[in-house]
């Protein structure tokens, strides 16, 4: 029996647990498995003084419910919907619960960097510091609440310009709380000494000071003025009598009821033609991301993570009937993975820029599966803004060669009459001997060093069925330097272009592992050829190299390029059943041959057909 780790998750914060165990049944659609063991434990701080339990028969734990998890994503969190929740015994789980705590505001005399605040004073009806006045005197207009204040003005807390000090940034206006003379209170839009404060604890002049003085060396305190109803920054008054010191109420994450059972290393096994092999030693997470269509789970893109690169080391998804639609746009919903352990989060920040080989690149947020890829709904496509799904790339890259691949790897999924079904993997090496560096990441004070990809890689398996033939397939692969070209499309770089089986000897990644051994064989394993390279979609003509003889399906007519005559002379030549035809005669007869007689060189059988010409080889 398996333990499950029991953690609370208050709007992307985990906070410490004191445990103990009790036991608990799952479900999962409606099919009951073995209970397992389940740590709960107590909130330490004062967010939450009791202790939930998903067990609501249980009076000490009353207020949790198990809730189901196969449903939509917030920006924060996932929404779920009433249902208990079972899961197979041999996993290890992680259970996250948030609940709404209704006094969602705390008073307090302290603050620290990063806490959302108001300002308001207590003892005159309760008012919040809710705007500055518009007239040419400034000051700060009070709107009297009840228990808790509405946020109108709501202030981030940021470091002041000296040690110690802070300052307070509307998040309406981006201005500073700020003060420089009289008893004006106003904002604006720099930080200086004249919006930075000081927060006394032990004084009885008040609790917000001033860090600069007037022209008397004189501190200021912001006050709420009875008389005057207003907020403002007086020299020194004493507390009553018309002046009332102010406090702070901070701002507590607003949350709800919820609860999700995440495995703790992501899915046990994936199917599906598009999906690699994966490693098994533990080092990686398989993640299978899906969208609900028509009441049924379609897979979006599925993934495996690196735990120690903090990188995926490809990701995997199809074009087919479904997928291939584009009906909606970009959604910019950056975030981290909620089925991704919390460990190997790195926040939804930019990677800033980065230095290599002496010179200073801006990375871009890469997309792996690109946002473009997954228009088939909205939702599909905020998954493709899952930090899991992000590579650090120089921008030159992203918006360049790596952009004119994905529109090429597009153009082909979506096109109906070119395959049935298109299978993408794409990925950038994170191995250390192919990587350009790390760059480091921080997430709840825990440094995360990704890496930073010194190849990326496509491989594409196009299916398309034939009505007497059956299924039929072909694949390529991609795989480019991490740099800026300066020709961006990418069908100006054939010599990018490779076999998958050569890009598997690079990658040490086995694509496409559930084709039948025979056609993995034919399709894996192939010169690229222009021919090849015509097909998947770059603008040139198929060679005489390859497939010497060639006439039109249409008319009938025979073309046969001149130089094939001279570049032929001398060799073997063999009919379409194999059998080998008299040289010395056969090539005087060279250029008044039926093509569909002869083909040169190995005796190989079939008729390529590309466009409106079928191509003998």
């Amino acid at each position: 029996m398996q333990v499950a780790k029991l953690f609370l998750f208050l709007a992307c914060q985990l906070y410490a647990i004191a445990s103990f165990g009790f036991v608990i049944d799952f479900m999962d659609k409606g099919k009951v498995y073995s209970s397992c063991e389940v740590e709960a434990g107590t909130i330490l701080g004062d967010i939450m003084k009791d202790v939930p339990n998903p067990k609501n028969d249980d009076a000490r734990f009353a207020g949790f419910t198990f809730k189901d998890w196969a449903t939509s994503n917030t920006t924060t969190h996932p929404v779920f919907v009433d249902r208990t929740q079972r899961v197979t015994e041999d996993m290890v789980l992680y259970a996250i619960y948030s609940r709404t705590n209704k006094e969602n505001w705390k008073q307090t005399t302290t603050v620290a960097v990063g806490d959302s605040v108001v300002i308001a004073e207590i003892d005159d009806s309760k008012k919040e510091l809710s705007s500055i006045t518009t007239s040419s005197t400034k000051y700060g207009i009070g709107t009297e609440f009840n228990t808790n204040p509405s946020g109108k003005m709501l202030l981030v807390v940021e470091k002041g310009t000296a040690d110690g000090t802070f300052a307070f940034k509307d998040t309406n206006t981006k201005k500073y709380l700020y003060w420089n003379s009289g008893n004006t209170l106003n904002e604006d839009a720099n930080l200086s000494d004249n919006s930075s404060w000081k927060i006394l604890q032990s004084s009885s002049r008040g609790l917000i000071q001033t860090y600069t003085k007037d022209g008397n060396g004189k501190v200021h305190y912001l006050i709420w003025n009875k008389d005057y109803s207003r907020f403002a920054s007086y020299v020194y008054k004493s507390h009553g009598s018309g002046y009332y010191y102010t406090v702070f109420y901070k701002k507590l994450p607003s949350i709800e009821y919820s609860l999700e059972i995440i495995s703790e290393e992501g899915e046990k096994s994936l199917s599906g033609m598009e999906v690699p092999a994966w490693k098994t030693d533990g080092s990686t997470i398989l993640l299978n991301h899906t969208i609900n269509v028509n009441g049924g789970a379609v897979r979006n893109y599925c993934l495996e993570f690196d735990k120690a690169a903090y990188h995926t080391r490809w990701v995997a998804f199809r074009f087919d009937g479904i997928t291939r639609k584009d009906e909606t746009g970009r959604t910019n919903a950056f975030q981290d993975d909620p089925k991704l352990p919390m460990d190997y989060w790195i926040t939804n920040a930019t990677f800033g820029d980065f230095t290599y080989g002496g010179t200073v690149y801006s990375l871009d947020r890469g997309h792996l599966c690109a946002s473009e890829d997954r228009t088939f709904t909205e939702e599909a496509n905020k998954q493709t803004f899952y930090m899991s799904n992000m590579s650090p790339q120089i921008s030159n890259f992203n918006r360049g060669y790596w952009s004119s691949l994905e529109y090429l790897v597009q153009k082909l999924g979506r096109d109906n009459d070119y395959s049935d079904t298109m299978y993408v993997v794409k990925g950038g090496t994170i191995d250390n001997a192919n990587i350009i560096g790390k760059i480091n990441r921080t997430y709840n004070e825990q440094l995360r060093q990704v890496v930073v990809p010194k190849y990326y890689f496509v491989a594409l398996l196009r299916m398309k069925k034939d009505p007497v033939k059956g299924d039929g397939y072909k694949a390529i692969a991609f795989c480019a330097e991490h740099k800026k070209y300066d020709d961006n499309s990418a069908t100006s770089h054939p010599e990018l272009v490779m076999s998958i089986d050569a890009l598997e000897k690079f990658t040490g990644i086995d694509f496409f592992p559930n084709l039948p051994d025979d056609v993995e064989k034919a399709v894996e394993n192939i010169n690229v050829t222009n021919t090849v390279l015509h097909d998947w979609g770059f603008n040139v003509k198929p060679s005489a190299d390859d497939y010497p003889f060639v006439y039109h399906d249409v008319s009938g007519i025979r073309e046969i390029q001149d130089e094939v005559s001279s570049k032929y002379e001398g060799k073997d030549f063999y009919n379409l059943q194999g059998q080998k035809l008299n040289k010395s005669s056969e090539v005087q007869k060279f250029r008044s041959a039926k093509p569909q007689n002869l083909i040169t060189s190995e005796p190989q059988k079939g008729i390529i057909i590309i466009g409106n010409k079928k191509y003998i080889r």
